[in-house]
């Protein structure tokens, strides 16, 4: 968060907010397999600032609410290389 200068009260709050609904949701692996494996998206379709911090996306905007919505996330263990046109109209790209 500092390299990108979001040391600000609102990011941090919805840092903790969100680690607390990726615990709840029991997506942690997802986002760190996601992470290890340098899987990137082009576009944060859920604005989930997590993905962000993690370099997963380019895009996030603190206005917006995050869009938590379980066994939506693509499968991109078992599937990649995929396209995911089918699924927001997003691909992935390594």
């Amino acid at each position: 968060m500092r390299k990108r200068g979001l040391l600000d009260v609102k990011h941090k709050k919805r840092l903790e907010h969100e680690l607390i609904q990726v615990d709840v949701q029991d997506e942690y692996e997802y986002f760190l397999d996601a992470y290890d494996s340098g899987y990137r998206w082009n576009k944060n379709h859920h604005n989930v600032f997590v993905s962000y911090l993690l370099g997963l996306c380019e895009d996030f905007d603190i206005t917006r609410e995050t869009n938590y919505i379980m066994g939506e996330l693509p499968d991109f263990a078992k599937n990649w290389p995929i396209t995911v046109d089918a699924w927001e109209g997003d691909r992935y790209r390594k």
